[in-house]
């Protein structure tokens, strides 16, 4: 059964390219993120603890999503892949996204299934979820680069409960193909 899903998955991504408009409208849309963390934390419980970060370092993603909706307002279903060193992982994700002229709001729900690839190679179901919200200004005359801040959550109730979770703050470089 995991597999007959993990297969339509990559059908569904791969399908994108199919649906794909050329038009500047919405639908299949590609986004490259570059983002730089500069806050961590968790909350607990028992305690909590954030600190700003005294490195900085680059954590690629890529997601794929499409869109539906109005010119302001979309709501989009795909999959996000994120990267650090010899790792990836890949989720399906749900996304709101409104755009206010050069101001885009995103909030996204990723999580529920995920994927790793390159030094472990596995698959899994499993009530991990990844919230995110940001904000970013697009730049440029066609509007394809944007920089902004996003908060990223990471929420496992099954394993910590509703009330405890991670949380890392970025800045970030958007590329929207």
């Amino acid at each position: 059964m995991k597999k007959l899903i993990l297969i339509i998955l990559v059908l569904g991504l791969t399908a994108g390219f199919a649906f794909a408009q050329d038009d500047g409208s919405r639908g299949s849309q590609w986004d490259i993120y570059l983002h730089v963390p500069y806050i961590m934390g968790i909350q607990s419980d028992d305690e909590s603890f954030s600190g700003a970060l005294d490195y900085a370092f680059l954590v690629p993603e890529v997601n794929w999503h499409y869109f539906l909706g109005t010119d302001e307002l979309h709501l989009g279903f795909g999959l996000d892949l994120y990267t650090v060193i010899l790792e990836s992982i890949v989720m399906p994700s749900v996304a709101v996204e409104s755009d206010l002229g050069p101001l885009v709001l995103t909030g996204r729900f990723v999580g529920g299934f995920y994927g790793f690839f390159g030094l472990i190679n596995s698959y899994d179901f499993g009530k991990i979820f990844f919230p995110e919200v940001s904000a970013a200004i697009r730049l440029g005359q066609k509007q394809r680069f944007a920089l902004g801040t996003s908060m990223k959550f990471l929420i496992a109730p099954e394993i910590a409960g509703l009330d405890n979770f991670a949380f890392v703050g970025t800045v970030f470089g958007r590329w929207t193909l």
